[in-house]
């Protein structure tokens, strides 16, 4: 079967682009790119399965308030999604919370430390 070719506007870059490598992800057909991840943070490696965004591994460093594990998970979960979605999600479920005193996403599950602040009786929020 010949690959998929899809036309996409490239965010702040100004050009179209053609994107191939599109893959089925169990929920969807999406295009990842973990070479560009891990990499070449500046360059495409995300399209969700609506093509209404194209995402960079900056990208994912922005939405996870400049998180690297953070980053990481949620580029490696998403399978179809927004990353923006993925995370409201898990912020939802009580998967991931915000420290309310240093501000940083962690896992909730981890224990009642904060890995971050070290703080211990903090009430988690979402």
């Amino acid at each position: 079967m010949a690959e998929k070719v899809v036309k996409i506007w490239i965010q702040g870059a100004g050009v179209v682009g053609d994107i191939v490598g599109w893959s089925w992800s169990g929920q969807g057909r999406v295009y990842k790119n973990p070479e560009a991840f891990y990499h070449v943070p500046f360059e495409l490696c995300y399209v969700p399965e609506d093509l209404a965004g194209a995402y960079t591994a900056n990208d994912f460093f922005e939405l996870s308030l400049e998180q690297p594990e953070i980053a990481e998970e949620m580029f490696q979960s998403v399978e179809w999604e927004h990353p923006e979605t993925w995370l409201d999600e898990q912020f939802r479920m009580g998967e991931l919370a915000i420290c309310p005193v240093c501000g940083h996403i962690r896992q909730s599950y981890v224990g009642l430390m904060c890995p971050y602040c070290r703080e211990t009786n903090c009430e988690v929020t979402s």
